[in-house]
C-alpha cells in the first residue's frame, strides 16, 4: 500500500524478538510487508500514536491515537481532543482490527498543543495514560484486564506545573 508523503503521526509494534509486527501511519494500520490491514478512526490533525501490549491478550496490541478538531463557534478557538484505542490482534496469519475499544473527548480552550505518555506497568500490571495539553493533564488508568478508567484532569501553568503520581 502506498504511504502518503505527508502525514501527522506514526508508530510501530514489535514481537518479543524485536521483529516488526505492524506499523501505523495516521489512521492506517499496515502489516510488516506494507499491506493495509485496516484503520483507527479518522485522524485529521493527528498528533500522537502510542502502541502497548494489550494487558488482557498477549496476541494483541492497543493503538492509542489522538487528534484535534476545532469546534465551529466561539472566535476564541475551542478545541476537541478525540482519543481512541484500537485493538490489533494477530493469531497465526489472521489479523483482527477492532476500533473504538475506548473513546474519550477532551474539550477546552487550547492552542492545539498535545502529547501523550504511558507509565510502566505497576505491581498490578496496570498502566497510566497521560494526555498533556497546554492547559492540563488528563489521566486514564488502563487496568490489567484491558479496561479504561478516567481519573480526571489537573490544570497547570508553566509557572507552577503539577505532577501526577500513580496512586
Amino acid at each position: 500500500a502506498a504511504i502518503p508523503t505527508h502525514y501527522f503521526a506514526s508508530n510501530c509494534a514489535q514481537d518479543e524478538y524485536g521483529n516488526l509486527l505492524f506499523y501505523v501511519v495516521d489512521e492506517n494500520i499496515y502489516d510488516n510487508a506494507g499491506g493495509l490491514l485496516g484503520s483507527t478512526m479518522p485522524f485529521r490533525n493527528g498528533k500522537d500514536i502510542l502502541i502497548i501490549p494489550d494487558p488482557d491478550d498477549c496476541n494483541a496490541r492497543l493503538v492509542l491515537t489522538a487528534y484535534v478538531d476545532i469546534l465551529v463557534g466561539p472566535p476564541s478557538g475551542y478545541y476537541h481532543w478525540f482519543l481512541f484505542a484500537t485493538r490489533v490482534k494477530k493469531v497465526g496469519n489472521s489479523w483482527t482490527i477492532t476500533p473504538n475499544v475506548f473513546t474519550y473527548t477532551i474539550t477546552g480552550n487550547d492552542n492545539s498543543f498535545m502529547s501523550m505518555v504511558l507509565s510502566q506497568p505497576d505491581g498490578n500490571k496496570d498502566r497510566f495514560w497521560y494526555v498533556v495539553t497546554s492547559g492540563f493533564v488528563t489521566k486514564f488508568k488502563i487496568d490489567n484486564a484491558g479496561g479504561f478508567n478516567y481519573f480526571g484532569n489537573t490544570p497547570f501553568s508553566t509557572a507552577n506545573p503539577q505532577i501526577y503520581n500513580n496512586s
